[in-house]
């Protein structure tokens, strides 16, 4: 391999490489190949997009394990899409057919377990931000495969209500409901704007 010019890196090995133009990053994850029964989950670069995020708050911290962490989660049919959308996004996403689905793959997105209070939780308590890289569909629900890459302080977080484009009161907001929502904001903006400029 040849480098030339000033103030180059090589690097023999990374298992995350960032690569930064302006504030929007290109990802590259080498966290290993997850197998489910309808295909697998590679590796591989990915452009976030600034259009929409996914807000993904489930019950528990079972799945929070980390920053680069591969796995998945069952929501039921009636915690997806239906609480902390606009009408005019439900509509667009709702269907999650092809098109639906691979505009959701391109959005950044904050897992998060439910608040430990009401509008408020813990200093220690992370969410995380990451892609939705599938959807599958079962019976009792709609599954996600998502991948994980750092983890934010839910309680910052918490603070940002109303950039973040949230239902919120004084002692309730989205990060105290099990669901799925998508919200057209610049996830990463607002990140950076916030002081939490992850890349």
């Amino acid at each position: 391999m040849s480098q030339v010019g000033d103030k180059n890196t090589q690097i023999a090995h990374a298992d995350h490489v960032i690569v930064q133009k302006s504030y929007n990053p290109m990802i590259f994850a080498n966290s290993g190949t997850v197998k489910r029964s309808a295909g697998t989950i590679q590796n591989g670069s990915w452009q976030p997009s600034t259009d929409y995020y996914n807000l993904i708050v489930y019950g528990n911290d079972e799945y929070m394990e980390g920053a680069l962490t591969v796995g998945s989660l069952l929501l039921s049919k009636d915690r997806v899409l239906s609480y902390g959308c606009t009408e005019e996004t439900k509509a667009r996403f709702e269907r999650l057919d092809n098109e639906a689905i691979t505009r959701i793959k391109s959005f950044p997105s904050i897992f998060a377990s439910e608040n430990h209070s009401y509008g408020r939780t813990d200093d220690d308590h992370q969410a995380l931000l990451g892609r939705i890289n599938d959807i599958g569909f079962e019976d009792n629900g709609i599954r996600l495969y998502f991948q994980t890459f750092y983890p934010i302080p839910q309680k910052r977080l918490n603070g940002l209500v109303f950039e973040l484009g949230f239902v919120y009161s004084s002692s309730f907001n989205e990060f105290n409901r099990t669901h799925w929502a998508i919200k057209r904001v610049d996830l990463l903006a607002v990140l950076k704007a916030a002081g939490l400029n992850l890349f």
